[in-house]
């Protein structure tokens, strides 16, 4: 990557309707605020593209770097994309990297949407965070898993916005985490539109994909937000690019 580095944060892999894309927070993209659209960095600066550090052979903890490209030739355009209404207010982005027939190797490293399944969440069930605390990696590159528990109703909009706020101690770095929820059993609620509701349970172990971290409320309180699954859903699945950053 050339120029200057601008900061470190997490993304992840996911799969949707055959196509893999990288998920992260609208700022960790945009290198701007989600609330004034003023840069993060003191220097000014918009990224123009990022180095994603991939762990592809977990066997054998091989690491391999890819440079990704932010903007578009014309330099410009963003090459990432927001939700199709809600805009930088939703601070969840995804860049497209392919499909998963040609990008198989790293394909079988994502998290799956699952979208028919829903997880029955409540006020402090233990969710985990798993990213890279200032910068911090586990063996291979691996990232590191921190917990925390769910602070306010995860079925209700907290501020109008389909988010929730998670108790845990995160650190910078961590923008952009999946968060997830691992149990040996899961007891979870198949919804259905045209019936009743029939409970669904794993006996296997299992993880599931809950939704976005995108960092603390403020820096005097260890509460962060989570940005719901059906959010990341809507930003995958659309073409919607920043028209001006």
């Amino acid at each position: 990557m050339t120029g200057a580095e601008l900061g470190t944060a997490t993304g992840f892999l996911l799969v949707i309707d055959g196509h893999l894309d990288l998920v992260s927070n609208w700022h960790v993209f945009a290198g701007r605020s989600v609330y004034d659209g003023k840069h993060i960095h003191h220097s000014g600066a918009t990224p123009v593209a990022l180095t994603l550090h991939m762990p592809v052979d977990l066997a054998g903890f091989n690491v391999k770097a890819f440079r990704l490209p932010l903007v578009a030739e014309d330099g410009t355009t963003p090459t990432w994309r927001e939700h199709p209404t809600l805009g930088r207010t939703a601070d969840v982005a995804a860049l497209r990297l392919g499909t998963v027939e040609l990008l198989a190797p790293l394909a079988n490293l994502a998290l799956g949407l699952e979208s028919d399944i829903e997880v029955g969440l409540r006020v402090t069930d233990r969710l985990s965070i798993v990213g890279y605390p200032c910068g911090l990696a586990g063996a291979g590159e691996l990232p590191v898993w921190t917990q925390g528990t769910i602070a306010t109703e995860p079925d209700l909009n907290h501020g109008r916005l389909p988010r929730f706020l998670i108790d845990a101690k995160t650190r910078e770095g961590q923008s952009g985490s999946p968060v997830v929820i691992h149990q040996s059993t899961l007891n979870n609620v198949r919804r259905s539109p045209d019936g009743p509701m029939a409970e669904v349970t794993y006996t296997k172990p299992r993880t599931l994909f809950v939704g976005v971290y995108s960092g603390r409320v403020n820096v005097d309180v260890e509460l962060g937000f989570v940005w719901r699954k059906s959010l990341v859903k809507d930003v995958v699945s659309h073409d919607a690019r920043p028209k001006s950053l």
